[in-house]
């Protein structure tokens, strides 16, 4: 069984700053489950939100990261076809500029899923 990492944090009440700080400064790889308990007593706590946010905003830029991998691996494609075009073979040629559409198409529905948000 692979081992995997776990990080427990505790915190009362006015951890939630500290919370903030300590989540914002985690690396975009940071490869371990984290636990946190936090202790607000008698008061509602914020700290729902606030993970919602920070996941939310983590989940959004990956989403752009993938938009930006599938144009560019478009822009590829039809480099591709435009080689295969200049040497002659026609077929290799529209079977790129195909997956390149393709791509372009899964780029957009995403790009515009992402901004809707």
């Amino acid at each position: 069984m692979p081992r995997r990492d776990l990080v427990v944090v505790g915190a009362s009440a006015g951890g939630v700053r500290a919370l903030r700080a300590l989540t914002a400064a985690l690396p975009a790889d940071f490869d371990a489950a984290m636990c946190v308990v936090l202790h607000v007593g008698a008061f509602k706590s914020t700290l729902p939100e606030l993970l919602a946010a920070v996941q939310q905003e983590a989940a959004e830029n990956a989403l752009w990261s993938a938009v930006r991998s599938l144009q560019e691996k478009e822009l590829l494609l039809r480099k591709i076809a435009e080689l295969d075009r200049s040497a002659g073979d026609e077929a290799h040629a529209r079977q790129s500029e195909t997956e390149a559409d393709d791509l372009r198409k899964q780029a957009d529905t995403l790009r515009r899923l992402v901004e809707k948000g």
